[in-house]
């Protein structure tokens, strides 16, 4: 009896520290902001208890200036660079490659519109050959920057944070259709802050300037 009675209070014990485990993960999960404040809190916490750190150069800025343009080229750089980039600071040994420019528009692609039109030229005339259409398609593959800038991106050793851009003037931003404005919100909703916290009544009442709507990267990237 007494064995059975210990055993039956050992399962209620899990089962309460399970049902509490799991409330606290969903908790966590959908962003209560209660929670958010006691992370915050317990990481303020552990910088207090440590002892002080001095600095590395651990972050690098590869910076778009005057002396970057006049050796790479004019602005707007071609995707191509930024591939090249990818793909060397990757191998390097980056841990994390942040951009602060957005890929709001698509690359020129005017070397692969003119494969396109040789393609249609060779099945309009009835002359296919193997080889010459693998010849074709890997240099539309080559030559399609949007889609390897894509590729480095996703094969990057090193995770890889797109920036995007917000339109603050309605009247000057392009028209969007509904759709499109969906797809820009949904792209960003990861950095969407879901804690704030205001120093008094007064900061609460300071009107924040509101974009029009968020701009971010094209499809492909």
């Amino acid at each position: 009896m007494a064995s059975s009675l210990k055993l039956l209070t050992k399962l209620q014990h899990a089962i309460i520290f399970i049902t509490i485990t799991f409330l606290g993960v969903a908790a966590y999960g959908i962003g209560v902001p209660f929670l958010d404040l006691m992370e915050l809190k317990t990481i303020d916490l552990r910088f207090q208890s440590r002892t002080k750190i001095a600095p590395e150069s651990e972050v690098i800025l590869a910076v778009i200036d005057e002396k970057s343009i006049a050796r790479e080229g004019k602005w707007i750089w071609p995707r191509s660079k930024f591939v090249e980039l990818i793909n060397k600071l990757s191998e390097a040994g980056a841990k994390v490659i942040t951009f602060d420019i957005g890929f709001l528009e698509p690359d020129n692609r005017q070397v692969v519109t003119a494969i396109e039109n040789i393609q249609r030229g060779i099945d309009q005339f009835g002359y296919r050959n193997r080889n010459v259409d693998e010849l074709l398609e890997k240099l539309k593959a080559e030559s399609d920057y949007d889609l390897r800038l894509a590729d480095a991106i996703k094969n990057s050793k090193a995770r890889v944070v797109l920036g995007y851009f917000f339109q603050m003037n309605q009247a000057n931003a392009p028209a969007l259709k509904e759709k499109e404005l969906r797809q820009h919100q949904k792209n960003i909703r990861h950095s969407k802050y879901n804690l704030e916290r205001y120093s008094s009544a007064e900061a609460r009442n300071i009107a924040l300037p509101e974009p029009a709507y968020p701009q971010s990267n094209i499809k492909d990237i």
